[in-house]
């Protein structure tokens, strides 16, 4: 069974406060940096918590993507899997951005996720994306979220505002 978590919404995610340990800019890591902002290094916490902004590595649903205003962007990802003793498949997998200027449709577009979410009966859903499997398999990542996606009335599972 599903339930919904609390999420928090930052709408001004913007590092201007600098943090206190300035050794941890010698001694921090940078092995694993994610660069598309969906788990936060140590360091990267420290700097939103110097903006009083608390978020653990798995939290982190906004980060700048571009160099003006109108291009920061949030990322709303959810993926769901489904196994059995003899197989594991993702059934959902749905990444959106939104930029700045688009902060209600984030907030409507979370919301309907949720109920999308809630309303599914994924063991069902696992069932008869399963039967359908030879349609789906061979195709590639991007095409195979598609095809999943359409099950719920999504033309698309990821939607990405990227700039150069």
């Amino acid at each position: 069974m599903l339930k919904l978590h609390n999420v928090q919404l930052v709408k001004d995610c913007f590092l201007t406060t600098p943090i206190e340990d300035e050794s941890l800019l010698h001694s921090c890591r940078l092995d694993n940096f994610d660069r598309e902002g969906y788990e936060l290094l140590p360091i990267e916490q420290e700097f939103y918590k110097a903006q009083g902004i608390a978020l653990t590595e798995k939290d982190v649903i906004a980060k700048e993507t571009g160099g003006d205003d109108s291009w920061h962007a949030a990322i709303l990802p959810f993926c769901i899997d489904y196994m059995t003793e003899h197989e594991c498949i993702e059934l959902v997998h749905w990444e959106w951005d939104f930029l700045a200027y688009e902060w209600t449709e984030l907030e409507d577009h979370l919301y309907d996720m949720q109920q999308r979410v809630l309303a599914t009966d994924w063991e069902h859903f696992a069932k008869l994306l399963m039967r359908h499997q030879s349609e789906w398999v061979n195709l590639n990542a991007d095409d195979q979220g598609d095809y999943k996606s359409k099950y719920f009335g999504l033309d698309q599972a990821f939607k990405s505002k990227k700039r150069l």
